[in-house]
């Protein structure tokens, strides 16, 4: 499965909808995961600890449509 990370665009939303933890348990699995450039920065997750995690790539969020895609996002209480 193809599952995309998007940046919160939502005022003050810092949270993120994976961490790292979550990508590299995702992909040991055999998804794929793709996380937009600097969606984990306000949760304190740095583009490079989602490398490191496995994440296949990063791509604007506009992009995560034009593949069929599972995108995890935060929401508000």
């Amino acid at each position: 499965m193809y599952i995309g990370i998007p940046k919160e665009t939502r005022p003050f939303e810092f949270r993120v909808g994976l961490s790292p933890a979550g990508v590299e348990m995702l992909t040991q699995k055999g998804h794929k995961v793709f996380v937009e450039h600097e969606a984990g920065l306000g949760a304190g997750f740095s583009d490079a600890e989602y490398e490191k995690a496995g994440q296949a790539w990063s791509f604007p969020a506009k992009k995560f449509s034009a593949v069929r895609i599972c995108c995890l996002r935060s929401r508000g209480p």
